[in-house]
C-alpha cells in the first residue's frame, strides 16, 4: 500500500529542487532500458547512464493539468520568487486531497527570492494574466500570482513496480564523488509516457 504523506513530502522538497541542508538533486531523463532492485540503467539525450537506487527510492506519476483545476482546497507545492505582496509562480505540483504533513514553507535561494511553498489553497481570484491563491500553512499564508504559462502538474504516489523496461521516467539523484549517481525519487507519466516534469 502507498503511504501517501512520507511519499508526498519527500515528493515536495524534490520538486523544490533538493531537500534542506542538502545537495540539489541531478535531474535524469530518459527511457528504462534495464532496471534491477538496486540498479537502473536509462537511455538519455547523451548517452546510457547507471543510477543506483537509494533503498527508500520512491515512485510518482506526474500529469499536466491545467491552471482551472487548482481550487480553494487544493493541496499545493509551488516554487515562487518574491515579489511585491507575494510570490510569482514558475511551478505548482498539486497533491492528493488526503495529503498532509507536508506544509510549509523555505527559502530555496536567497539572491533570487526564490522559495518553495506547500500548504493548501485558500481564495482563488481569476486575473488578467492567470490566477491569484492564497497558500496556508502552519505559521502563514503566501500570496501567489500564477501566471498563465506556469508549469502545472498532478503528482500522484505509486507502486514501485511501474518501473520497468520502456517506460519514460525523471529520476531525482543524488552525486558522490566517485560513486554513481544514487536515485531516491522516480517519477513517470500517465502509462510511461514522458512525466510533467
Amino acid at each position: 500500500m502507498v503511504r501517501v504523506v512520507a511519499k508526498i513530502t519527500v515528493l515536495s522538497l524534490w520538486l523544490g529542487a533538493g531537500i534542506a541542508g542538502a545537495q540539489a538533486p541531478q535531474i535524469i531523463k530518459g527511457k528504462v532500458l534495464a532496471f534491477t532492485d538496486s540498479l537502473v540503467t536509462v537511455a538519455t539525450a547523451s548517452g546510457t547512464t547507471k543510477i543506483a537506487l537509494a533503498p527508500d527510492w520512491s515512485m510518482s506519476i506526474s500529469t499536466p493539468i491545467t491552471i482551472q483545476q487548482i481550487q480553494p482546497g487544493s493541496k499545493i507545492g509551488t516554487t515562487n520568487i518574491d515579489v511585491p505582496g507575494g510570490g510569482h509562480a514558475t511551478e505548482v505540483h498539486v497533491f492528493p486531497p488526503t495529503a498532509h504533513g507536508f506544509e510549509g514553507q523555505r527559502t530555496m535561494d536567497s539572491k533570487t527570492g526564490s522559495r518553495m511553498t506547500n500548504g493548501t489553497v485558500g481564495k482563488v481570484v481569476s486575473s488578467a494574466n492567470g490566477r491569484e491563491l492564497d497558500v496556508s500553512f502552519p505559521g502563514g499564508t503566501r500570496h501567489v500570482q500564477v501566471p498563465a504559462d506556469a508549469l502545472i502538474t498532478s503528482v500522484t504516489p505509486a507502486d514501485r513496480t511501474l518501473l520497468k523496461p520502456g517506460i519514460s521516467v525523471s529520476i531525482a539523484a543524488f552525486q558522490e564523488p566517485g560513486k554513481p549517481p544514487l536515485g531516491r525519487f522516480v517519477s513517470t507519466g500517465p502509462n510511461g509516457a514522458p512525466p510533467a516534469r
